[in-house]
């Protein structure tokens, strides 16, 4: 990547950030306290699409042509199990959308779908990786799949029962959703961390530092802390207590580890 296309990418990503944390910020409370006024179900999509575009930028912008294809690898191995498992209820048990999240590719599963995954995926290896900073490459990928799975039992609550993102059709002991899908997504982000970890291992720009906040890291975190608020707002305890454990726990393991705090994008892409 030239000097000029860098310095431009920077800014791009830059504006981007700086927009996606404005509009998180007005977020919260919108949706904590049911505020959303009518028509704004699109930002449920954008609040996907943002974060994880974001993601997939900075897997780009660090790991070049690994980092496209980690992308692809995420983006299209998601898109292509959630519409077998919308399509025939397997691996994650039955369910199905219900038009909240729009645009649907071929008509079966949300666009932002695969985007939240790029989320998701990203920031959990990320994570696992500053956790354990001294851990071979398969302690990083499990871990990876744990704190993936452990993000999705937070969000499901408030994405099945407060913004009805989608419907279960068969029930399970946890929140009332089926146990496969937290074993699916347990199972898919094994496999899709084990990908990205194996492709993104050489930095094509500044090395990564286990002592760093990165870019993937604040997404996951950001958007833990959004979801276990709502949870607690919408008498979701369980989960929503959950997520202030994780959140807990994350802070002072990474504090533990002398992690250095900041925001500013050009910091957190380095």
């Amino acid at each position: 990547m030239s000097g000029v296309n860098f310095v431009a990418t920077l800014r791009l990503g830059h504006w981007l950030w700086v927009g996606y944390l404005f509009v998180w910020a007005w977020s919260v409370p919108l949706l904590a306290f049911d505020l959303v006024p009518a028509g704004g179900e699109f930002m449920a999509t954008l609040m996907l699409v943002v974060p994880g575009g974001l993601a997939a930028w900075w897997l780009v912008q660090r790991y070049g042509r690994m980092g496209w294809l980690s992308t692809g690898i995420i983006g299209i191995g998601s898109w292509l199990t959630e519409h077998l498992g919308v399509s025939t209820g397997w691996p994650f048990g039955a369910y199905q959308y219900n038009g909240v999240l729009l645009p649907e590719i071929v008509g079966v599963v949300p666009l932002a779908i695969p985007f939240a995954w790029l989320l998701v995926v990203p920031g959990a290896l990320e994570l696992s990786r500053a956790l354990m900073p001294k851990a071979g490459f398969w302690p990083r990928v499990l871990g990876a799949a744990s704190l993936a799975m452990l993000f999705d039992l937070v969000i499901e609550p408030v994405a099945v029962y407060i913004n009805r993102y989608w419907t279960w059709l068969e029930s399970g002991p946890i929140f009332g959703i089926p146990t496969a899908n937290f074993v699916a997504w347990w199972a898919l982000a094994l496999i899709l961390a084990f990908a990205t970890e194996a492709l993104c291992r050489t930095p094509i720009n500044q090395p990564a530092e286990h002592t760093s906040l990165t870019l993937p890291i604040a997404i996951y975190l950001l958007n833990l802390a959004l979801f276990t608020i709502v949870n607690l707002t919408h008498q979701q305890l369980a989960a929503g207590t959950l997520g202030l454990l994780l959140l807990a726990g994350f802070g002072w393991r990474l504090q533990q580890q002398q992690t250095r705090w900041h925001w500013k994008y050009d910091q957190l892409t380095n």
